[in-house]
């Protein structure tokens, strides 16, 4: 086993897929470290779905339906190209053998804080950071086990019909997409010494 921060400076995101199947060991490992992330007050507010490719495919063919229905009528070209780019997105993920689902849960609002508007932005935004926890703990599990990711937010601009397809009422924070890497590439990291200040 090598060492944690191996898995940390070694993860990449991976774009290309094999298509052998993920054991159900490892997925559980990879589960069951996000289960373990932190969160704010312990709230947990994430839930969980895991969907394999077969499944996985009827809703991926109606978000990129509704993409492209979304591209023929956009006169934006910025926004054009962001909605291309979701639909390369798509087809990467029909590739993957499992995609895991992070959904959101508001499962006990804060109360009498001092400080903290009231509205639902306000508290999602302290629940959303516990959930890149959570995400961040299944990608560094799934390095540990030779599994690659891509996490995806492109899942976005037609969210209604993966809920729709698949039966999921909360919302979908991200898409978090786990394979065996088609072949192996080194981690490429840009740092940027100007986002850290030291008082």
């Amino acid at each position: 086993m090598r060492p944690k921060s191996e898995n940390i400076f070694g993860r990449h995101s991976t774009r290309s897929f094999r298509s052998e199947p993920i054991s159900e060991e490892i997925l559980e490992s990879i589960i069951s470290a996000g289960l373990i992330a932190p969160s704010s007050k312990n709230r947990q507010p994430w839930m969980i779905t895991v969907v394999r490719r077969e499944k996985m495919t009827m809703a991926i063919d109606a978000m990129a339906n509704a993409i492209e229905n979304e591209l023929d009528s956009v006169n934006d070209e910025e926004y054009a190209e962001d909605l291309r780019s979701a639909l390369k997105t798509m087809k990467i993920l029909k590739t993957v053998p499992v995609c895991i689902l992070i959904g959101y849960i508001d499962r006990k609002p804060y109360r009498n804080v001092k400080n903290l508007n009231k509205n639902l932005t306000d508290r999602q935004l302290v629940d959303y950071l516990s959930i890149g926890a959570c995400i961040e703990n299944m990608a560094l599990e799934a390095e540990e086990n030779g599994i690659a990711s891509l996490w995806v937010g492109d899942h976005l601009y037609a969210e209604d019909k993966l809920r729709e397809s698949l039966g999921i009422e909360e919302h979908i924070v991200a898409i978090l997409a786990l394979g065996y890497p088609s072949e192996e590439k080194p981690a490429v990291h840009t740092r940027s010494d100007d986002r850290v200040r030291y008082l």
